[in-house]
């Protein structure tokens, strides 16, 4: 990628248009997809990393089919530490061998919404069980701290 010319980033990443016709909806029923801790609105962009992770940790990226036109989020709204993170899974792809990916955030953002896309269909395929909000939320929370402590070897006090 060295010779490439690096692409200009996009200022909004997409949804998938089934995903954004039929899998949001059914999410943001859920208190655990539509209520934050602090009693407020979830994010965009918060769901979209959730269903992010659960594609990185399933390795399922899928291109989205057709998107949704106008985009789902616009970039400038992730921290540092979210575009850190994005990177960073854009690097490890290359078995870390392309620092130059480290720079090409439109390739990364590509891969976000490829992980994303796939994460939805994970989380789509969760909510076909009819799982309940609160035990979905369990099961995913359960999911994460096993993650938690298998990454820093130490146990999430309840």
């Amino acid at each position: 990628m060295a010779s490439e010319e690096l692409r200009p980033a996009q200022s909004t990443l997409g949804v998938d248009s089934h995903v954004d016709s039929s899998v949001l909806p059914r999410m943001s029923d859920l208190s655990f997809f539509s209520k934050s801790a602090d009693g407020g609105r979830v994010e965009n962009k918060d769901v979209f990393m959730f269903a992010y992770a659960v594609g990185v940790h399933h390795d399922m990226a899928i291109a989205p089919s057709s998107k949704v036109s106008g985009g789902y989020l616009r970039t400038t709204y992730f921290s540092d530490k979210q575009n850190v993170l994005m990177r960073a899974v854009h690097y490890g792809q290359s078995d870390f061998t392309d620092s130059d990916s480290l720079r090409d955030q439109h390739a990364t953002y590509e891969l976000a919404e490829q992980y994303a896309n796939g994460g939805f269909q994970i989380i789509e395929g969760d909510l076909d069980q009819n799982m309940e909000s609160e035990e979905l939320a369990n099961s995913y929370i359960q999911e994460m701290d096993k993650l938690y402590e298998q990454y820093t070897g130490k146990a999430i006090d309840a």
